[in-house]
């Protein structure tokens, strides 16, 4: 008798270490599922902004190439103008040349 309740003390003994193991287990599983839903949790975070910033990013590159646009077709209008503008004053000057050769010849005529 006394060996029968040896052993199911035994038996007693192991059913506890192994209940204990299990929720010792069970633990540990719960903070390694608790740390990765954390970490998931900070990888969407991270995910969000990267996503926002590159958002913003498209925005400024979008803002920068109508500002170069802009600045081209100023660049444009004001080589047009300055080419009118030399025109214009190549033309005085052919003008100027004309007359003045007009004066010598009428210079020369007189003489």
């Amino acid at each position: 008798m006394r060996e029968k309740e040896r052993d199911l003390a035994n038996i007693e003994m192991k059913e506890t270490f192994a209940k204990q193991d299990l929720s010792r287990d069970l633990k540990d599983r719960d903070d390694t599922i608790k740390r990765a839903s954390e970490d998931l949790q900070l990888y969407k975070l991270q995910e969000e902004r990267a996503r926002e910033e590159a958002e913003i990013l498209r925005t400024e590159v979008a803002q920068l190439k109508g500002i170069i646009e802009e600045g081209d077709r100023s660049r444009e209008i004001l080589v047009r103008e300055l080419s009118r503008q030399k025109e214009q004053e190549n033309e005085r000057i052919r003008e100027n040349d004309a007359r003045k050769d007009a004066e010598v010849k009428l210079q020369e005529r007189l003489n």
